[in-house]
């Protein structure tokens, strides 16, 4: 897998937040199927999502000791 851009891991990371935050207020709404079935499919986008980022994790820590 390549590795990420720094901005596409910044850009990641916001998403990750941003879908996590909606999850947690769906969950909070209603427990309909309907709801259900939007919590599952954001909760498999955040698990993909932290997959991609923990592959890259090292590269940033790399990046991070050598340029700052």
């Amino acid at each position: 897998m390549a590795d990420l851009t720094f901005l596409q891991y910044v850009k990641a990371q916001t998403r990750k937040a941003e879908k996590i935050d909606e999850t947690m207020l769906l969950q909070g709404l209603s427990k309909s199927p309907i709801s259900d079935r939007m919590i599952d499919k954001n909760m498999a986008y955040i698990i993909r999502t932290n997959r991609v980022l923990d592959n890259n994790h090292k590269h940033w820590d790399r990046w991070d000791k050598e340029y700052r």
